[in-house]
């Protein structure tokens, strides 16, 4: 499992461009964390997110 920071748009849920070496940036910018199981996501799959509390 993976926890990367994403952020909303139009109704989705999508990973912050600014990860790994680069994932300061992309806290600062995320709206959620968005929850990534092991064998990875398909396109339009359901998706399990953390607020931050930051962004309440």
């Amino acid at each position: 499992m993976r926890v990367i920071p994403a952020y909303f748009q139009e109704g989705r849920v999508l990973p912050e461009p600014a990860v790994g070496p680069a994932m300061l940036s992309g806290m600062a910018h995320a709206d959620v964390l968005m929850v990534v199981p092991a064998e990875g996501l398909r396109p339009g799959q359901d998706v399990k997110v953390l607020g931050l509390p930051w962004r309440r």
